[in-house]
């Protein structure tokens, strides 16, 4: 109806509707959205977004149309958008992270995980990027089997783990430290207990592997105690 009456120029008492109307625009794409019809809201909002309309409200339209066009892999779109919000919203999180939106890293997490460092890279000192990062890093090392004894990816997850918590000193990353060297304790004690030959050299080997699960153990203990700790001081704090 609205570019119904643009189009044939009505008035009303020598009242005429502007020829962009944000309100129409962003209320009738956000209610084409509820109502499904993705197509109509993405006509509405690419209008606001090529006219570089602004304002706290209409964030929300630039990250419809990123996800859209992301979903779509419509580079040509995404950039201009992207663009776009960037210049009208330039300090809001957002930006950090649209780029890890991308449908391939719901499958690949070794390429989200080398995009994230990426990012990383460009904001250093981003710190809630940097926690998410790794979240992400030890979910996959120690819930994705395939890792089950990659020390590489182990020691990387466990790193940016450590950094974690000199950061953020919290009960739940302490008790993630712990589950990781337990989990590394339980694949070397696994090892240990396959070997069943007598011959010294076995023997030997079998004995070091269960000196490592042990000194995996005691590490995992520390953090158990400070995650522990740190509990308690938070319940003390509500109290």
């Amino acid at each position: 109806m609205h570019d119904f009456i643009l189009k044939n120029k009505f008035q009303y008492n020598n009242q005429s509707l502007p020829v962009l109307d944000t309100t129409y625009l962003y209320y009738g794409g956000s209610a084409a959205l509820e109502a499904k019809d993705t197509a109509l809201a993405i006509q509405y909002f690419d209008k606001l977004a090529n006219a570089n309309v602004g304002g706290k409200d209409y964030l929300f339209v630039y990250q419809t149309l990123v996800n859209y066009y992301n979903a779509k892999v419509d580079k040509a779109n995404l950039d201009k958008v992207v663009a776009a919000g960037k210049k009208l919203y330039p300090d809001n999180q957002y930006w950090v992270y649209y780029e890890l939106q991308d449908p391939i890293y719901k499958t690949d997490k070794a390429r989200m995980l080398s995009k994230y460092e990426e990012i990383i890279a460009k904001n250093p000192g981003n710190n809630d990027l940097n926690e998410d990062y790794t979240l992400e890093l030890y979910n996959y090392a120690y819930t994705d089997e395939k890792n089950a004894k990659d020390d590489a990816i182990h020691n990387k997850a466990k790193a940016a783990l450590t950094n974690l918590i000199n950061i953020k000193p919290t009960a739940f990353y302490n008790y993630l430290m712990m589950q990781a060297l337990q989990y590394e304790a339980g694949v070397v004690y696994d090892d240990a207990d396959k070997i069943k030959s007598t011959k010294p050299e076995d023997i030997k080997r079998r004995n070091a592997l269960i000196a490592a699960g042990k000194q995996k153990d005691a590490e995992a203990m520390k953090y158990g105690t400070a995650a522990a700790d740190l509990y308690s001081k938070q319940e003390k704090m509500k109290s």
